[in-house]
């Protein structure tokens, strides 16, 4: 893990994942709204020198951003959440407390990369859809820090 201290400084944010891909990791995912273009770009950086490394886009489906190495995104459907608030006031089970929403409840996606998806091995793509489906049913549950 690294912490650049912000959300906005792609600089930041490239230096950093230049120096994970130069320890050798081969797959990054970032949480760093703006700054996730610099690691997309360390990332494109090294894939055009021919290394075999990939990203992982986060919030949106973010493949057009760095088409050539981000291979999927968790997305996150906003929209969606807020009608389930607004659902749960209109109901009268709305509760003043954190309110985790999920790919159970819609509101956490994926979206593979149309570009890159084939690289993925079809077992794996097999597993990954019988994951979210065992998620969206809940018989799989996702582990969920406290905040």
């Amino acid at each position: 893990e690294v912490f650049i201290g912000n959300f906005d400084d792609g600089a930041a944010a490239r230096e950093a994942a230049l120096a994970l891909l130069e320890e050798g990791a081969d797959f990054l995912i970032h949480q760093a709204n703006d700054a996730g273009r610099g690691v997309f770009q360390a990332v494109s950086e090294r894939a055009a020198g021919g290394a075999a490394v990939y990203a992982f886009g986060t919030n949106r489906d973010q493949s057009a951003m760095a088409p050539d190495v981000v291979i999927a995104s968790a997305t996150l459907d906003l929209p969606g959440a807020f009608v389930e608030v607004a659902r749960r006031v209109r109901e009268g089970r709305f509760e003043a407390k954190p309110l985790r929403l999920g790919m159970n409840e819609g509101v956490v996606g994926f979206a593979w990369n149309p570009g890159l998806e084939g690289r993925v091995p079809e077992a794996v793509r097999q597993e990954l859809r019988d994951a979210e489906a065992r998620i969206r049913s809940g018989a799989l549950a996702v582990p969920r820090g406290d905040f």
